[in-house]
């Protein structure tokens, strides 16, 4: 799943039914988290569920003309599903396709290229932990399978979680009204943001000469990995500019796939 959704942002593919699963998925898991086992619905935490809904994505959630009282689990579900996915196509409308399809395929790509290097950090750590648990009677084979299960279940709900959070808050500006805007002095740190994931936006002079991509990566001297990035996305170096790409070359991802 991680490399078709990577594979399908580098190669242009058409991802609207991805994030539409996505919200499928952002929903159940909201519902499960709010409201799990608790039978009855006079019990649900409803509001709070609803404000958080709100919060993450920027919408209205009209649930008010609808029984709650009458409903299960599985149709509250879905009448949130419905709810989500007509707002995320008034949006789609509201910037037009193409404009939303940009800003979901940077936060895909980023949100997968992040959580993937956080996630083999993970599994890093569960391999030392399952030996020691060795001396506790506990087979270590076992535990690594039940619990490497678990941690690529919630990668895959923190790549949906924010890939789905940021098509429906992102800003969709134009490189060129981006360059206005800098130059107005009149730009906001998440557009400057934006202009740099996309490529709008560059900090180098113009007469610096460009890198030599061909070259071994080399570490900073001055940024340790759990620095903010000099570069001023507002991420940790290792998960921006000191990020080595995964396909395996050795470079780092903004001088590699992610150039």
């Amino acid at each position: 799943m991680i490399y078709t959704y990577r594979r399908n942002v580098l190669k242009g593919y058409e991802i609207k039914n991805d994030i539409l699963d996505m919200i499928v998925s952002r929903i159940d898991k909201l519902v499960e988290e709010y409201i799990g086992e608790t039978r009855y619905a006079e019990d649900w935490p409803l509001e709070a569920l609803i404000n958080r809904l709100e919060t993450d994505h920027a919408i209205r959630i009209q649930i008010s003309e609808y029984d709650t009282t009458r409903m299960d689990k599985k149709a509250l579900k879905q009448i949130l599903t419905d709810l989500m996915k007509e707002a995320y196509e008034k949006r789609e409308k509201t910037l037009t396709p193409e404009k939303l399809r940009e800003i979901e395929r940077i936060a895909l790509l980023k949100h997968v290229d992040a959580e993937w290097q956080d996630h083999l950090h993970e599994m890093d750590n569960l391999k030392e932990s399952v030996q020691i648990r060795a001396y506790a009677n506990k087979e270590p084979l076992l535990e690594y399978k039940k619990e490497s299960y678990e941690l690529f279940e919630e990668l895959i709900s923190r790549i949906h979680e924010k890939t789905v959070k940021e098509a429906f808050t992102a800003v969709s500006v134009t490189g060129e009204s981006l360059v206005n805007k800098l130059i107005n002095g009149t730009i906001t740190a998440k557009e400057i943001e934006y202009g740099l994931k996309a490529g709008y936006l560059s900090l180098k002079k113009k007469d610096e000469q460009p890198e030599n991509t061909n070259a071994p990566a080399k570490k900073s001297q001055e940024q340790k990995p759990n620095d903010i990035c000099t570069c001023g996305s507002g991420e940790k170096y290792k998960k921006c500019c000191g990020k080595i790409c995964p396909c395996g070359s050795g470079l780092k991802y903004k001088q590699c796939c992610g150039r």
